[in-house]
């Protein structure tokens, strides 16, 4: 469920118990801690939105700011401001991007002693008592990395990519990934390489088309794709529908003329291995209508090869053009 910022009203100490002791160190203000997760994750391309879900430690720090900084109030003899806790950039509800293609996280803090403990960030709360100088102790925060558009890649957590801010100091604490996390996929992920494929039919005689059901001969064409990544052990599964552009609601194995054609009495047919092909949605969709298996790859080029002809479905063939337009959708198990 998305959870928006809200605004609470309740006070608490400053940083809500990770800043335990007041101190005089000579520090920077802001603190950078950092951040340990594991040295890689590996996610499923084809799998759950949720891709990995994780705690993650976060390393102690001090903090020297100033005591009276802008942005705070007095209220009932105490100094009081507001805490903002932000991960990186603009989220989407709660989803920040990542910076790999296709994949967001959120965040939030652990601990029962942590006001802000299970809300996802960005969230406000109100703090009492700013004395400028602290010792942040070590904690644990919790990270999901979610889906958030098609993936194609792996690639680092690394960098900041979360802060607090209080009053009107912007980024007091800024959490970064140290080291760096290698993020991959558990099997191979693939890219379109032939995303506009041209089929020359020719010139058929109307002579060459008996009766219904009757076809041309075929004209070989090829989908290629480009697939990289995985754990070298397994492969990914490439399934495919193709979809009419002319009627998407066709699902028929004939695709249907373009509007600017002029001949009569004819469709097109795809094949795959001898086999015609039906059309579909235009879904990735596990199951769709029509989808059919286009091969398995470890990684490299996969070719899946297919041939398109005229077939008659009329009584009669008239002459003219004869043009047909179909679009075909990937889906990778």
């Amino acid at each position: 469920m998305i959870k928006n910022r809200i605004d609470v009203l309740v006070w608490v100490v400053l940083f809500n118990c990770l800043i335990l002791v007041s101190t005089g160190v000579n520090a920077a203000c802001p603190a950078v801690l950092n951040v340990r997760g594991p040295s890689s994750i590996t996610y499923d391309p084809s799998g759950p939105d949720l891709l990995w879900e994780g705690s993650v430690s976060v390393s102690g720090g001090t903090l020297v700011c100033p005591a009276n900084p802008p942005g705070t109030y007095p209220i009932s003899g105490y100094i009081a401001y507001n805490e903002h806790y932000d991960g990186i950039g603009t989220p989407n509800g709660n989803i920040y991007e990542s910076g790999i293609p296709g994949i967001g996280y959120r965040l939030w803090l652990e601990g029962s002693t942590v006001a802000v403990a299970g809300r996802y960030w960005p969230t406000i709360v109100r703090g009492l008592r700013w004395l400028g100088s602290f010792t942040i102790n070590p904690h644990t925060m919790r990270v999901q990395l979610i889906r958030t558009g098609p993936i194609s890649q792996g690639g680092l957590l690394s960098g900041v990519f979360g802060k607090i801010s209080a009053g009107g100091m912007t980024d007091v604490i800024l959490y970064t990934w140290s080291p760096a996390i290698v993020v991959k996929p558990s099997v191979p992920t693939c890219v379109v390489i032939t995303p506009s494929v041209r089929v020359p039919l020719g010139s058929v005689p109307r002579a060459e088309f008996a009766g219904l059901n009757s076809t041309s001969a075929s004209r070989p064409l090829n989908i290629g794709l480009s697939c990289s990544g995985g754990d070298g052990i397994r492969g990914v599964n490439v399934y495919t529908t193709l979809t009419d552009n002319t009627n998407p609601g066709n699902r028929s194995t004939s695709l249907t003329l373009t509007s600017a054609s002029t001949a009569k009495g004819v469709a097109i047919q795809v094949l795959k291995n001898g086999a015609v092909l039906g059309y579909g949605p235009a879904s990735s969709a596990n199951g769709n209508t029509n989808q059919w298996f286009a091969g398995t790859s470890s990684g490299g080029i996969l070719n899946i090869p297919l041939t398109a002809r005229y077939v008659q479905t009329g009584p009669t063939v008239t002459a003219g053009s004869a043009n047909g337009v179909a679009t075909f959708t990937m889906s990778y198990k």
